[in-house]
């Protein structure tokens, strides 16, 4: 390869990347503006409103346009007008609902995240080769014990949660 795309990384950040010489960089991001390395052609989103990141690739690049849905809805995307006419749309053309969708893909591929936060190449590896929709449902064994703790945690909390105050505290050591 002789390009890089760089997105939703803090401006900041990208002098913590070692990028090799000679490759042209493209940098996009919805955070406000800080001074990046020149050589490098940024496009900012947040003129626009908030745009998440993966919004502006799926839109640049076409690829794998379900997982960059996935990525608005995980960004809270789904929460800014600006970006309800683009997930109507990406929905309709898998004919899913908001709701079928980020139970079954988005939260599901979330969760996978989650479950190899100390591992993210191995993801990555396990990602990168899920090229459909459909193909979500292989993540599904990585999920699942993140939502079995997440509801376990759920239910203790009724039980376990002090009243300090006008505040509930539970405290919990969750293992992802």
């Amino acid at each position: 390869f002789h390009k890089i795309l760089i997105a939703d990384v803090a401006p900041e950040g990208i002098e913590e990347i070692n990028l090799p010489e000679g490759l042209s960089v493209f940098y996009t991001d919805h955070h406000p503006n800080a001074i990046i390395p020149k050589k490098i052609l940024e496009l900012r989103t947040i003129d626009k409103g908030y745009i998440p990141s993966s919004r502006t690739i799926t839109e640049l690049t076409q690829i794998k346009p379900w997982l960059g849905l996935a990525g608005i809805i995980a960004d809270s995307g789904n929460l800014h007008s600006e970006n309800e006419d683009f997930i109507d749309e990406q929905l309709k053309k898998i004919s899913m609902t908001f709701k079928e969708f980020k139970e079954n893909i988005s939260n599901v591929i979330t969760n996978f995240l989650i479950y190899f936060h100390n591992q993210p190449d191995k993801a990555f590896e396990i990602l990168k080769n899920i090229n459909s929709i459909k193909e979500v449902k292989q993540l599904k064994k990585y999920s699942e014990p993140l939502e079995d703790e997440i509801q376990r945690f759920i239910k203790e909390y009724e039980s376990k949660k002090e009243k300090i105050g006008d505040v509930n505290f539970y405290y919990f050591e969750p293992k992802f």
